[in-house]
C-alpha cells in the first residue's frame, strides 16, 4: 500500500474544500458590523427627517406622544414609519438590493447564494417581520434586542437576515 495515496487508505480522513463566507475567492465579501450600523443610522435619519417635515407642515407629530393612548399611537407610528420606509427605500431595494444608507455605504443585500433578493422578499419578509413584531408589544422590544445582538455571531447575520435568507455584502 502506498503511503502517499489517501484514496487507498480506508483510515485516511476525508478530503474536502471548505470555504468561509469571507473567503477572498468567493464572489462577494460580507459587510462589517460598523458599516451596517452606519447605514442603518443613515436610513433612520432619512425617516426621521420626513417625520420632522410632516410635524412642521401638518397636525401629525410623531415627536409628541399621546400618553393616554400610547399603545395605539405606537401601532400607528409603526405603520406610518413602515409606509415612509417603503416609499423612501422601495426603488433602491428593487433596483440594487440597497437602502439609501446601504447605497451611501457601498453595501447591498443579497440572498445567501449571492443572487438578487428581490424587493418583495426584502420589504415583506426582511423588514416586515420586524414591523409585525413591533405591533405586538412587548414582543417588538425583545425581537429588536435579539435581532441586533445576533450580528455579533461569526456570520455577521442578524435575525432578519436568517428569516429572509439574506446576507449583507460589499457592493
Amino acid at each position: 500500500m502506498d503511503n502517499n495515496s489517501n484514496a487507498a487508505n480506508p483510515f485516511a480522513p476525508p478530503q474536502a474544500h471548505v470555504s468561509d463566507l469571507n473567503d477572498p475567492n468567493a464572489p462577494y465579501l460580507i459587510a462589517g458590523r460598523g458599516v451596517r450600523l452606519v447605514a442603518a443610522l443613515i436610513d433612520t435619519a432619512f425617516i426621521l427627517a420626513v417625520f420632522g417635515v410632516l410635524a412642521l407642515v401638518s397636525s401629525f407629530n410623531l415627536f409628541k406622544p399621546d400618553v393616554e393612548h400610547l399603545f395605539m399611537q405606537n401601532a400607528t407610528n409603526t405603520a406610518w414609519g413602515f409606509l415612509v420606509f417603503v416609499l423612501l427605500q422601495s426603488y433602491t431595494l428593487n433596483k440594487s438590493g440597497q437602502t439609501l444608507g446601504k447605497l451611501l455605504m457601498g453595501i447591498k443585500i443579497v440572498r445567501t447564494d449571492g443572487s438578487a433578493a428581490g424587493a418583495a422578499r426584502l420589504i415583506l419578509v426582511r423588514y416586515g417581520t420586524g414591523v409585525l413584531a413591533q405591533l405586538a408589544y412587548p414582543v417588538g422590544s425583545i425581537y429588536g434586542i435579539v435581532d441586533a445582538l445576533l450580528i455579533f455571531r461569526s456570520s455577521n447575520k442578524c435575525l432578519h437576515d436568517n428569516i429572509a435568507d439574506t446576507i449583507v455584502v460589499k457592493a
